[in-house]
């Protein structure tokens, strides 16, 4: 299910990117949207409302969270 909602985020439109870290289990993954309409498109998708509703299925623990970015900086070496 998790690839399926990667795959289907990603033709989302106002999808901007994704990071994750750890595995399935113990682990984080951050969505980019464009704006907060993007945001609520995909809360309202049908195929992720219904991968959200199974979500006590594969977590033990799962935090939604909505941020707004100020700003960032990156170094890579």
């Amino acid at each position: 299910m998790n690839a399926q909602m990667m795959e289907l985020s990603q033709k989302q439109k106002g999808f901007l990117g994704y990071e994750s870290a750890g595995d399935l289990k113990n682990g984080i993954f951050i969505s980019y949207w464009e704006s907060m309409e993007a945001i609520d498109a995909w809360r309202k998708n049908t195929s992720h409302l219904q991968a959200k509703s199974n979500a006590a299925k594969w977590y033990n623990r799962y935090l939604s969270q909505i941020c707004k970015v100020e700003y960032t900086h990156l170094y890579e070496k």
